[in-house]
């Protein structure tokens, strides 16, 4: 999960790079054609070339609202990332002292293995007494 939240980082964040130069290029290409050609221009041209400064104005508004977006989507992204990382720490943290119990567990496992099995060798000894004084009764 965490891999597949860092690799939309990446695409966002190459997508959000090639709409700031996609931004750049209308940007020059409308400050370019506007200064070249205002002079020379009819009544109509000009008419038409600033329909196309309009267009290029709203292409733009709209690709900067875009790059907001995907700029809240990075921010976001890293947010939940952040928090899923931080969850991984106390899972972690969880698992280490279950860990730690479990060996604790099994120390005081073979202890009482050990225990038992030197009791039952014990009472077997006592049970069978000594023999050099068997008694028939």
């Amino acid at each position: 999960m965490l891999f597949d939240q860092e690799q939309e980082i990446q695409e966002l964040k190459k997508t959000l790079t090639s709409k700031e130069r996609e931004l750049e290029k209308i940007s020059q290409k409308s400050e370019i054609s506007v200064s070249q050609v205002r002079d020379s221009l009819s009544d109509s041209e000009r008419t038409k070339l600033n329909e196309k400064v309009a267009e290029l104005e709203l292409e733009r508004n709209l690709m900067l609202d875009e790059i907001s977006q995907l700029q809240d989507k990075i921010v976001m992204t890293n947010r939940n990332l952040d928090n899923e990382r931080s969850h991984v720490e106390e899972l972690s943290t969880i698992c280490n002292g279950y860990r730690r119990d479990v060996e604790e567990l099994k120390n005081q496992c073979n202890e009482l293995t050990s225990e038992l099995d030197e009791y039952r060798s014990k009472t077997k000894i006592a049970k069978k007494g000594n023999s050099m004084f068997f008694e028939v009764s």
